[in-house]
């Protein structure tokens, strides 16, 4: 197991439900509703799918509702089925952040149908796809669901959840299709917040996540079993019912929300001191009570803290009104920390959230609360932990500009450690260990600097050896695979002598391998900040990390995720612009400042409930004469509405290496950027790639990076 997560030596260092209309006939034989049918039902996964859709469709693929049923406060809906609908029929709750599935086998049936994560199981075990999304088409071709295959699935589904249904006190024979119940937080609903459930669909298959939600120490797994669709789900271990969260929970993370939508709906004057940046400067009651103690200074995460240019920043920024919604409980702290106060502490609640603001803008985020002896309001606190470091699941496209047929698809975890210059800062720590959820693999990160600068906003990953050395990625592939074409070179992307900035394990993980790793994995990160805590392999500071979602399969990442891709004009602008630029490693352009970058969102991407958030863009170059070329990055992050951006050398911060530092007639002003007194790229600078990040609803991120390198000569 060791050797999956080795890395050789370095040579340089959601989805939409097709909806099928066949105008009539098909869709397993199911019989006709003679009269209307009132249906009720909730839609919840514990967290109430609030201010969201439901839509019924008959076993022909046409909706039946001219106007989708409305999900109450309390995930409450309801609705008529007209006489004449052809059965079985496919429900789809949609509330702007994911669509689940449900089914109602016949006429017969009792009048309730909820749609929750359990239903959208049963959908996954109904379809011959294991993708939920796909079962409405799929019975529509003719796919045979009808009551008798209903029930057999969901006896299957509750044998394997029954230790999680004993430790709430629940019936282990209660169907979760017509059970009644109301998103309070308690009973069966409370079951529904302890209980995640992950599909990835893959094509002819779907792999199935169960997980077991509960009170965690920073340092130990939380409860899992992990499946194909169609194979037999495996009973879930042992759950201890003391170690589940109390009653009304999610509404108390609701409550939370709601309070951060009342402060973010004030006027900015009204929230702030004039020009304040901050957290002392934040004047709103309305604003402090969402924080620990309703004192914004009390918020501390990785090191992060309430600031105009940090955490919470659309306090002191935002201009329009943002809503806070669909809170996601993830699990409980059930210890200190280890190194408490540095970090968490027993009781703290980690749970994710969306927030959407009036132009569209969206973003995916996760946080730490603590519950106020007080009044038991829980309040934002943050992680407590003094240094950043964090692991998400990440993809990435890398698409050859220069040589379509090179582009790859790789899989894997990224690393979220910034860099800061500066002789006192991170640049000046020596490295930072992080071990894998299973223990067997052991990740060094180092910053990339000049002296005391950072070529790059991120720890990157070391390579392998007695020395080992800065890269360029903080991105670890743990399987890749070209993307298709006869003419895709043979071998694997890591054999590439040119295309040297990638780090890949030494083996690739299996799909079986990649399934295993916990959607709630726990990284172990060891900070060595000096010399003599290399010496000695003792770590200054030790942290913890949990991931919310393991890594996909390339199938998974195939079809799942809908990336942004750069403008069709603007990439022939820019290969138009390198051409002349090449040599035996790949092309380059020369920067102008700032530095445009044009994109789209794939069509399909926004028909989603849930397309990813374009939020970061990168460009990578190379700086300095002919005798000493390095690398460096530019970032701009972006709101998920925008398409375009400028890139200001340095992001602005003319001491950069990769900037115009002799001539100071260069000095300009850039409106546009809000950057005033930037200089130039330099006369040597060039930039080879560029990089659109995005955030999945999942909290996992990917990438679509182009680059106008070579992968073979």
């Amino acid at each position: 197991m060791a050797k999956k997560w080795i890395l050789p030596t370095l040579a340089a260092v959601a989805v939409a439900v097709g909806i099928v209309a066949c105008g009539g006939g098909g869709g397993g034989g199911g019989a006709n509703a003679s009269l209307p049918i009132s249906i009720v039902g909730t839609a919840a996964t514990g967290s109430a799918l609030t201010d969201g859709t439901v839509q019924i469709y008959g076993a022909d693929g046409i909706a039946l509702l001219s106007t989708p049923a409305i999900i109450a406060s309390n995930g409450s809906y309801s609705a008529t089925i007209p006489a004449g609908a052809k059965f079985p029929l496919v429900f789809v709750a949609d509330d702007g952040s994911q669509k689940l599935v449900s089914i109602m086998a016949s006429a017969n049936d009792t009048a309730i149908v909820n749609v929750t994560q359990l239903t959208n199981l049963l959908a996954s075990r109904l379809s011959p796809s294991g993708d939920p999304a796909n079962l409405l088409k799929e019975i529509a071709a003719g796919t045979a669901v009808n009551a008798s295959t209903v029930q057999s699935k969901i006896t299957e589904m509750l044998a394997a959840i029954k230790p999680l249904l004993e430790a709430h006190g629940l019936s282990v024979t209660d169907n979760p299709v017509t059970k009644t119940f109301v998103a309070n937080g308690s009973g069966y609903d409370k079951m529904l917040d302890t209980l995640d459930v992950k599909i990835e669909p893959k094509g002819s298959a779907s792999t199935i996540e169960l997980t077991v939600k509960k009170a965690v120490a920073e340092d130990a797994p939380l409860p899992n079993v992990t499946l194909l669709s169609s194979a037999a789900i495996p009973t879930l271990p042992t759950v201890n019912a003391a170690e589940l969260p109390e009653n009304g929970l999610t509404l108390a993370l609701k409550d939370l929300l709601d309070q951060s939508t009342a402060c973010y709906a004030l006027a900015k004057g009204d929230r702030i001191t004039t020009n304040g940046t901050s957290a002392a400067d934040i004047k709103a009651q309305a604003c402090k009570d969402m924080f620990d103690g309703k004192d914004p200074r009390n918020y501390k995460s990785g090191g992060h803290v309430v600031k105009s240019t940090d955490h919470f920043g659309g306090i002191f920024t935002a201009s329009t009104p943002v809503t806070f919604s669909s809170p996601r409980y993830f699990y409980t702290i059930s210890a200190d920390a280890p190194t408490y106060p540095n970090g968490p502490k027993a009781g703290d609640v980690v749970f994710g959230y969306r927030w959407k603001d009036e132009y569209g803008n969206f973003q995916y985020e996760r946080n730490v609360v603590r519950k106020d002896a007080s009044d038991g309001k829980y309040r934002f606190i943050g992680n407590k932990y003094v240094y950043p470091g964090g692991t998400s699941a990440y993809a990435q496209r890398r698409n050859f500009l220069m040589q379509p047929n090179s582009t790859y698809l790789s899989v894997g975890y990224g690393f979220d450690l910034p860099c800061i210059s500066g002789a006192n800062n991170s640049a000046s720590w020596k490295k930072v260990v992080v071990t894998t959820p299973d223990g067997s693999g052991r990740i060094t990160l180092m910053p990339n600097v000049t002296g005391t600068t950072c070529n790059y906003s991120y720890f990157t990953i070391a390579s392998k050896g007695t020395v080992p050395a800065p890269s360029g990625t903080g991105f670890i592939r743990i399987r890749s695979e070209f993307e298709g074409g006869s003419n895709a070179p043979s071998g694997h992307p890591r054999d590439s002598v040119l295309d040297v900035g990638p780090a890949f394990v030494e083996n690739d993980f299996t799909d079986a391998q990649i399934e295993q790793i916990p959607q709630f994995g726990r990284w172990k990160y060891e900070y060595f900040l000096d010399a003599n805590s290399v010496s000695t392999n003792t770590p200054n500071v030790t942290q913890y990390f949990r991931t919310v979602t393991r890594a996909m399969t390339i199938a998974g990442f195939k079809q799942s995720v809908k990336l942004p891709n750069l403008e069709s004009a603007y990439q022939a602008d820019l290969i138009s612009s390198a051409t002349p630029n090449c040599s035996a490693t790949g092309c380059y352009v020369v920067p102008n400042n700032p530095f445009p970058v044009k994109w789209t969102v794939n069509a399909a991407a926004q028909a989603l409930p849930d397309p990813p958030a374009t939020y970061r863009v990168r460009i990578y170059g190379k700086y300095g004469n002919a005798a000493n070329r390095l690398g460096y990055e530019d970032t701009s992050d972006v709101r998920s509405s925008v398409r375009t951006t400028s890139i200001a050398c340095g992001n602005g911060d003319s001491t950069q290496q990769q900037c115009e530092t002799k001539n100071a007639a260069l000095i300009f002003a850039t409106p546009s950027t809000g950057v005033v007194g930037a200089r130039n790229y330099d006369r040597y600078t060039t930039v080879g790639n560029i990089d659109l990040v995005s955030r999945l609803p999942d909290n996992s991120d990917a990438s679509h990076f182009y680059t106008l390198g070579k992968l073979v000569p």
